[in-house]
């Protein structure tokens, strides 16, 4: 354990945990508010649009910036400093170990406020398969089962992009057929989910 890897280190540990914990639940109420304000400010509907959606991200990387970046510094300089003195093959250094590999990807999100702290998305998108995954058994081939990642990939990115995944489906069957024999492919750039050149039909709100 840490705690006895390092003398003293709970203590330190626990008052720089104590602050990080405070600070960030400040700064996440800041996000939050900054959320509700452009969202309150986008009309009862409850649709953002483009320019609201921009203010948003705009907030949310104000306040990343100034609350959130000088903790992830803080963080990694921490992590940096006792990465030697820990035991690389206990469980606390196979923590820190992790947390160094996934360094790179853990820094992005305060330099881009469109890109959420969390992937709490990721994981509602992908509970209805998760739960209806033992009526997929027949899938018995890799083949198969690629298959099946491709389409409900497609189908939650439609989804997310506020599109009717059906209409879209579609959409897709139509046109793609109609280009086989082309050697170019720019005419996909247009059939993305978050295409504006996609047709109407492919945005009716689901049912």
């Amino acid at each position: 354990m840490l705690e006895r890897a390092i003398p003293g280190a709970a203590g330190a540990s626990a008052d720089a945990g104590e602050t990080a914990v405070s600070e960030g639940e400040a700064a996440g109420a800041s996000e939050a508010a900054g959320s509700n304000a452009v969202e309150a400010a986008s009309g009862a509907g409850g649709t953002v649009g483009t320019g609201a959606a921009d203010a948003a991200d705009e907030i949310h990387l104000k306040k990343r910036q100034e609350q959130i970046q000088p903790l992830v510094e803080a963080f990694f300089a921490w992590l940096k400093s006792l990465r030697s003195k820990i035991p690389s093959r206990t469980k606390t250094g196979e923590g820190f170990t992790y947390c160094l590999n996934q360094e790179p990807y853990l820094r992005y999100f305060p330099e881009d406020g469109e890109v959420p702290m969390d992937n709490n998305a990721a994981e509602r998108a992908i509970r209805p398969f998760c739960i209806g995954k033992k009526n997929w058994v027949m899938i018995d081939t890799v083949n198969g089962a690629n298959a099946s990642a491709v389409i409900y990939s497609i189908a939650k990115t439609a989804k997310a992009n506020h599109l009717n995944p059906l209409r879209y489906f579609e959409h897709l069957l139509t046109v793609i057929p109609e280009h086989m024999d082309d050697n170019n492919l720019d005419f996909m750039e247009d059939l993305a989910p978050w295409s504006e050149n996609l047709p109407e039909i492919c945005r009716q709100k689901l049912k």
